[in-house]
């Protein structure tokens, strides 16, 4: 039987500072703890340009911050 894992996308902005970075880092590790059986997450920078085509991802989960 073969078992295809989901692979999820998650994108962050966590650059400017430290402690974003790390609050990050906790919630991508607390999702891979989670569901890490069924879904495969990878992180997406999002300074950095990236092309859904080569990873053809099936879900981005994008954690913007709110600036208001």
């Amino acid at each position: 039987m073969i078992t295809l894992k989901i692979l999820v996308g998650v994108a962050h902005g966590a650059i400017k500072n430290a402690g974003d970075y790390l609050i990050y880092k906790r919630g991508f590790n607390l999702l891979k703890e989670t569901l890490g059986n069924t879904v495969e997450f990878v992180e997406i920078k999002r300074w950095i340009p990236f092309n859904n085509k080569n990873l053809h991802l099936d879900a981005v989960v994008n954690t913007l911050k709110n600036e208001n």
